[in-house]
């Protein structure tokens, strides 16, 4: 990816996903697909509507969906990540792996 040298690298970074406590979220939902709302409370520490708020801007961005399914138990509150998340969580991992790679050649080359 040309371009993610320099001081441009960062500003190439999602920064809907970038926030910390969205990261987080969006790594959990990227390994298991579909949670419980009160599963991710209680993993990411957050109270509800903490959480809510968070979800609701990857709702708004078209990462996440949410709304109550029928289980085994009852109905529950469940978040889960869409292709349009899925496809935006990987192309920030790669941006940043690309962003670490930089910073670590640049200081390599520095340290010379």
């Amino acid at each position: 990816m040309a371009g993610l040298s320099g001081g441009d690298s960062l500003e190439e970074l999602d920064p809907l996903i970038h926030q910390a406590t969205r990261l987080r979220l969006m790594t959990l939902l990227h390994k298991n697909r579909e949670a419980a709302f009160t599963w991710l409370q209680e993993r990411l520490e957050l109270t509800p509507g903490n959480l809510d708020g968070h979800v609701q801007k990857l709702v708004a961005a078209g990462y996440v969906g949410y709304g109550k399914r029928l289980t085994e138990a009852g109905f529950q509150a469940r978040v889960w990540i869409t292709p349009a998340g899925d496809a935006a969580f990987t192309t920030y991992v790669e941006r940043l792996r690309l962003v670490l790679a930089d910073s670590l050649a640049q200081r390599n080359e520095d340290g010379k």
